[in-house]
Parts: structure tokens; C-alpha cells; sequence
């Protein structure tokens, strides 16, 4: 960990950029995702039990 003491970018960017961005994208990518994988499995439960047409193709599944 010596090593990295003449690099104060680096240490910047390990210690505080990088969690952030982290963070960040995971935040975005639950809550973009999650309306999806949503109206992906109520497409999928209505097609499996043979449910209508009508709201298969409503809740995001083609006919």
C-alpha cells in the first residue's frame, strides 16, 4: 500500500470515484430493470396458465 502514496489520483479515484460509480450504475440498473423483469414475468405467468389473448398482449407479451 506503500506504493500507492506518490499517486494521490489513484487514490482518489480507488477510494471515492470508483464506490460512486459503482453504486451509481447499480442504483440505475434496479430501477430500470425492475419494471421490466416485472411486466416480463406477468407476460409470462398469464401465457403459462392460458390466460387471455387479449391481456397477454397487454401485459407486454406478444399474441
Amino acid at each position: 500500500m506503500l506504493w500507492l502514496l506518490p499517486f494521490p489520483d489513484l487514490m482518489r479515484f480507488l477510494f471515492l470515484k470508483l464506490p460512486s460509480l459503482i453504486t451509481r450504475t447499480l442504483f440505475y440498473l434496479a430501477v430500470f430493470l425492475t419494471p421490466v423483469l416485472g411486466v416480463w414475468l406477468a407476460s409470462s405467468l398469464v401465457a403459462y396458465v392460458n390466460g387471455p389473448t387479449l391481456l397477454t398482449a397487454f401485459s407486454g407479451q406478444g399474441p
